[in-house]
């Protein structure tokens, strides 16, 4: 997903974390959920590109997270 603001853009992927299932211990890709209902689906983004200044102040910068 990219978001611009004027000439400046940020850039963010859905993020998904590996866990083990809990059965077989085979690490299995998963996103977030809502609420009490396993089967609905919630979204987190993480900054991987860009940044946002106003003004010489930098409000945002990516994570360093691999």
């Amino acid at each position: 997903m990219t978001i611009a603001f004027g000439d400046q853009k940020l850039v963010y992927r859905k993020r998904a974390w590996k866990l083990a299932d809990e059965g077989t211990g085979e690490l299995i890709e998963k996103g977030l959920r809502y609420g009490d209902n396993p089967d609905q689906q919630a979204a987190m983004y993480q900054l991987v590109s860009g940044n946002l200044a106003l003004a010489g102040a930098k409000f945002i910068e990516p994570a360093m997270v691999s």
